[in-house]
């Protein structure tokens, strides 16, 4: 059976799931590397909820995230795939919810991880596999999602990174009639 769950419904799910599994936000944060700040807005609506971070989320639960597009909603959200220079992401797109500088975005995380070695391992998956999951930029120009991913590309020296542009509503292309 299909289900259309609205951005909202999600965070209640997650939400439900890890109340029900007795992990606390807290919890889920240090397991996942991501600081409780960006946890809370996350689950709390204040910063965007990807289905990356709801599908980790809800494996921390022992549950899945199953998706499917479907293409007969006339208010479906819509993103464009595409790869673009880092240079051009570094340029063009802001890192996030605080007003500073990519290297001050790095320090942070650098010093968030330094006990945890998150950003070592990471390191290694894309040395061995590359980056398999794009980058989330919004409509406002800022970095939805993948700080720590840009983060190892810069490590790395890696010219093209995948990115996903997500839109506003009202900018999503009209399917002909």
């Amino acid at each position: 059976m299909t289900q259309r769950t609205t951005v909202g419904e999600l965070r209640v799910i997650v939400r439900a799931a890890l109340r029900e599994e007795r992990i606390s936000q807290a919890e889920a944060s240090r397991r996942l590397g991501l600081s409780t700040k960006h946890m809370s807005q996350m689950l709390t609506g204040r910063s965007p909820l990807s289905l990356d971070w709801a599908e980790r989320l809800l494996g921390l639960c022992g549950k899945r995230l199953a998706v499917r597009a479907m293409a007969d909603s006339t208010d479906a959200l819509c993103c464009d795939l595409q790869v673009w220079p880092l240079v051009r992401v570094l340029a063009e797109v802001r890192c996030g919810s605080q007003d500073w500088s990519w290297e001050e975005e790095w320090a942070s995380l650098d010093r968030r991880h330094a006990q945890t070695n998150y950003l070592a391992t990471l390191e290694q998956q894309i040395r061995e596999n590359g980056i398999t999951l794009p980058v989330l930029i919004g409509s406002d120009g800022r970095l939805w999602d993948g700080h720590h991913r840009l983060r190892i590309a810069v490590r790395l020296g890696i010219e093209y990174i995948p990115v996903e542009v997500t839109p506003t509503i009202g900018e999503c292309p009209k399917e002909p009639a």
